[in-house]
C-alpha cells in the first residue's frame, strides 16, 4: 500500500500553461532586484507580486522585502514570483514543455531495465553526505508548515502514479522512479550531497524533501499553486526554519503528463530555488529554452531546458542572458564541493580494471544501483578537473569508450538530460599523446591507437561544444569507460613501491575538533609508475574509517569527534598491486569543541540627525563583536494616507560600523538598524526624523503627498 510521507525544500512553482492563466508580459526585462541591488516595493514592476506586498501587515511585508533581499533575480523573474500572508516568498512559475514524441536523438531505443520496490526506495546518490535531496514519492501529510497558512490546515499529498493507481506501484512505476532519481542525481553529481528516494531517519536543516504527487490530494483538494509543475519557496536550505517552508511540490500529472524526464527537470529546478537559485532567461523571455539540436541540444536547468539532450546550471553564457548568477558557486556554498575522486596528474592516476581477456567494462546506476562495482568510472566534479587513468597493455590496438550517460538517458523522448560533455586523451608513459577525442555532433568520446606495449594513460575531462555552442562551464557528471586493449605477454612486477615499510612524512596532526590531517612519505616504484596510498585508522572514536586507496600521498580525515585520540598507519602499492608493509602507528587528539556561536546583540542608542541637506545621519552604539554585518532599513510616511510605507533595506554594512548617511530625500522618515550573523540577527526600535534640505532657500517647503522636494 502507498503510504503518505512529509517532504521539504524550498519555493519554487513550475506552474501549467492554460487559458486560464495568462503569460506575463515578456518585455526587455534585465534590471537585477534583490541580492546587491538595493530597492523598495514601489520599484517593482505592476502586477501580483507588489499589490500583494503592498497589501501585507507591516510586519509580514518587512519580511517579505528582507527575504526578496537575500537572493538575486531579474524583473523577469517578477511576474513568477508569490508571497504568502506571513510574507514567505515563494516561485509560481507558468511555464511547462509540450510532450515531444520520438526519439530525440536516434539510433536504437534500449530495453528498460527492471528495478524491485526495494531497490526503487533505497536509491543513493552519495551515501553518507551530509547534505540530502529526498524525492518523495509515496506520498505524504502536509500539516503545520507555511503551505498551510494561506491554504487548507491539512493536504493529504498522494503517491505518485502514471496509472491511476495509488495504492500499489506497478513495474513501470518503479522504473520510472529510477529514471527520474538518476536524471536528478546526475544534475547534483558534482556536489555533496545525496540524492535519494530513501526517506531519512532524521530530517535536519540540510535535509531537503521533493515530493512528487498529483495536484490534488487524496480529499480531491487543490494542493498550493495546484495550477504549476512544481513550486518552492527561495532560499530556504540549510537556514533554521527550513522545515516549516517545506516541501517542494512536483506535480506529475502536470508534467507530460507523467513524464519521468519532465518530472525529473522540474524536481532539479526547484531545488533550485531552495538553494537561492532564480531563473535563467533573455531580454524578451522569462524562460531561456535553450539552443541547439541532436545530441548537442542545450539547456539550463533554471530556464526550461526540457526537450534538450544537455541539461547543464548556468551563469548565463548563452545568447541575450538577462542572468548571469553563478549557479555552480552558490551550489557549491549550500552543497559543498564532491571531493576529487580521481588524480588529475601521471603520479595521481587510477588504475583502470582491464578483464584477463582485455575487455573493460563498467556498470551504471541502472544496471547496479547500489554501485557495488565502482571501478572505471568517475565524476567530473568542476570545470578544471581532469581524472586520469592508467593501464598496461601489451602490442596491439586500444579501443576505449568514454560515454556520459548510460542507457537509460537513450530511452525516452523528452531529452537525454545530461550535464557532462566529455573529452578523452590517451597519452604513453612520456607524456605523448597517441589519440584525442571531442566529437563536434556527441556528447561522448572514443580513443583509438595502435601500440607497442607498455603503460598507458587515459584522461578524462568535461568541456563545452563550438556548434551549438556552449561552455564548458556546466560540463559535469558522471561517466563510463568501456572498450578493451590488447593482452601481451609482460614482464610481472613483484617489488612493492619504496619505501617499504611505508614511513610518514608527517604524522597526524589536529586541524580542529572534527579533523586531522596526514602526510606519508612520497613512495617511488621501480617501473616509474604510479602509487597509490591507504591510510588505515587503527583505533579511535566516531569517523575512524579508512581512506581506500587515494593517489594523494596527504589525507584529511573528518567527521572525528572531539577531544579523542586516533591512530593511523600508512601503506602504498604500485600498478601492478604490490603492497609495503604498513608504517609504525602515529596517534593525535583532535581538539575541543568551539563555544557554540549566539545571534549578535541588538545595537542601542540609535540616533538620526536631520542633515539639513536631503539626508539622514544615522549613529548608533555597536553591542556585540560576532555579527557579520548591520542592515539600515527604512520606511516613509504617506501624510494622505497616514501610514508608514515603502519598506527599503537601503543599506547592508559591514561590522564593526556605527554610523550612515543615507540620502532619503526630504519628508519623515522612520529607521530601524538590525545586528546580523549566520545564527540570527538582532534590531533597534523605529526612531523617526524629518529630512530637511536649507539649499532650497527656506527650509523645508514640501507640503502633502510623498514627492521629496527639489
Amino acid at each position: 500500500m502507498k503510504k503518505f510521507q512529509l517532504l521539504g525544500l524550498t519555493a519554487s512553482v513550475l506552474a501549467v500553461m492554460s487559458s486560464a492563466s495568462a503569460a506575463p508580459n515578456e518585455q526587455a526585462m534585465n534590471r537585477m532586484f534583490g541580492a546587491g541591488s538595493a530597492f523598495s516595493v514601489d520599484d517593482l514592476p505592476p502586477g501580483i507580486l507588489r499589490s500583494s506586498l503592498q497589501a501585507l501587515p507591516e510586519q509580514a511585508r518587512a519580511k517579505a522585502v528582507h527575504w526578496l533581499s537575500t537572493f538575486s533575480f531579474p524583473e523577469a523573474d517578477v511576474p513568477y514570483l508569490r508571497v504568502d500572508p506571513e510574507g514567505g516568498i515563494y516561485y509560481e512559475d507558468t511555464d511547462t514543455p509540450e510532450l515531444v514524441t520520438g526519439d530525440t536523438v536516434g539510433g536504437t531505443t534500449p530495453a528498460t531495465e527492471a528495478i524491485s520496490a526495494a531497490e526503487a526506495f533505497s536509491l543513493h546518490s552519495r551515501p553518507g553526505a551530509s547534505r540530502v535531496i529526498f524525492l518523495d514519492f509515496d506520498g505524504h501529510t502536509v500539516t503545520g508548515t507555511a503551505w498551510n497558512s494561506g491554504g487548507a490546515s491539512t493536504y493529504y499529498a498522494r503517491a505518485f502514479s502514471s496509472d491511476s493507481d495509488y495504492q500499489s506501484f506497478s513495474a513501470t512505476e518503479l522504473s520510472q522512479i529510477a529514471e527520474i532519481w538518476h536524471r536528478v542525481a546526475e544534475d547534483f553529481a558534482a556536489f555533496d550531497v545525496d540524492v535519494t528516494t530513501e526517506e531519512p531517519a532524521v530530517f535536519d536543516n540540510n535535509t531537503a524533501r521533493v515530493l512528487i504527487t498529483p495536484n490534488t490530494d487524496a480529499n480531491g483538494t487543490a494542493m498550493p499553486s495546484s495550477g504549476a509543475g512544481g513550486v518552492a519557496y527561495v532560499g530556504v536550505f540549510g537556514t533554521s526554519y527550513m522545515s516549516y517552508y517545506t516541501p517542494a511540490f512536483v506535480y506529475s500529472n502536470n508534467l507530460g503528463p507523467n513524464f519521468p524526464p519532465y518530472i525529473a527537470e522540474a524536481a532539479s529546478h526547484e531545488a533550485g530555488h531552495n538553494l537561492y537559485l532564480s531563473h535563467d532567461g533573455t531580454s524578451t523571455s522569462s524562460y531561456y529554452g535553450g539552443h541547439g539540436s541532436g545530441a548537442i541540444s542545450w539547456g539550463p536547468i533554471m530556464g526550461t531546458g526540457y526537450n534538450r539532450n544537455v541539461s547543464q546550471w548556468s551563469r548565463g553564457e548563452y545568447p541575450n542572458a538577462n542572468n548571469t548568477q553563478d549557479d555552480i558557486a552558490i551550489l557549491t556554498n549550500y552543497l559543498g564541493a564532491r571531493v576529487d575522486d580521481h588524480g588529475n596528474t601521471f603520479p595521481g592516476a587510477s588504475l583502470l580494471q582491464v578483464n584477463g581477456d582485455g575487455s573493460i567494462t563498467a556498470t551504471n546506476p541502472e544496471t547496479d544501483p547500489f554501485n557495488a562495482n565502482p571501478g572505471n568510472k568517475g565524476v567530473v566534479s568542476t570545470v578544471s578537473d581532469v581524472d586520469m587513468f592508467t593501464f598496461t597493455a601489451g602490442a596491439g590496438t586500444i579501443d576505449l569508450s568514454v560515454t556520459p550517460s548510460w542507457a537509460g538517458y537513450y530511452r525516452s523522448s523528452g531529452g537525454r538530460g545530461t550535464n557532462l560533455d566529455v573529452q578523452a586523451t590517451l597519452y604513453d608513459l612520456g607524456g605523448n599523446v597517441l589519440a584525442s577525442s571531442d566529437p563536434t555532433d556527441e556528447t561522448n568520446a572514443r580513443v583509438v591507437a595502435s601500440v607497442s606495449g607498455g603503460d598507458y594513460y587515459l584522461a578524462v575531462t568535461g568541456v563545452g561544444n563550438t556548434i551549438s555552442p556552449y561552455t564548458a562551464y556546466g560540463s559535469e557528471g558522471q561517466y563510463f569507460i568501456t572498450g578493451s586493449v590488447p593482452v601481451g605477454t609482460v614482464e610481472p612486477d613483484t617489488t612493492p613501491p619504496n619505501p617499504d615499510p611505508m614511513t610518514w612524512a608527517a604524522s597526524p596532526t589536529a586541524t580542529g575538533p572534527n579533523s586531522m590531517d596526514m602526510t606519508a612519505s612520497t613512495a617511488t616504484d621501480d617501473t616509474g609508475g604510479a602509487v597509490q596510498y591507504y591510510f588505515a585508522c587503527v583505533s579511535g572514536g566516531a569517523g575512524c574509517a579508512d581512506s581506500g586507496w587515494t593517489s594523494s600521498s596527504s589525507h584529511t580525515a573528518t567527521g572525528l569527534a572531539a577531544e579523542t585520540s586516533y591512530t593511523w598507519q600508512v601503506k602504498a602499492r604500485d600498478l601492478a598491486g604490490n603492497e609495503t608493509a604498513y608504517s609504525s602507528s602515529a596517534s593525535a587528539t583532535t581538539d575541543a569543541e568551539p563555544p557554540a556561536p549566539t545571534a549578535p546583540n541588538a545595537p542601542s542608542n540609535l540616533a538620526i540627525a536631520d542633515g539639513a541637506d536631503g539626508t539622514a545621519q544615522l549613529s548608533w552604539q555597536d553591542n556585540g563583536d560576532n555579527e557579520t554585518g548591520f542592515r539600515v532599513v527604512r520606511e516613509s510616511w504617506h501624510p494622505k494616507r497616514k501610514r508608514w510605507q515603502s519598506t527599503t533595506e537601503v543599506a547592508s554594512l559591514p561590522a564593526d560600523t556605527g554610523s550612515y548617511t543615507d540620502n532619503s530625500g526630504t519628508g519623515l522618515y522612520r529607521y530601524y538598524v538590525e545586528a546580523v550573523n549566520s545564527v540570527g540577527s538582532a534590531a533597534t526600535a523605529w526612531v523617526e526624523v524629518t529630512v530637511t534640505d536649507s539649499s532650497s532657500g527656506g527650509g523645508n517647503t514640501c507640503k502633502g503627498g510623498p514627492k521629496k522636494c527639489p
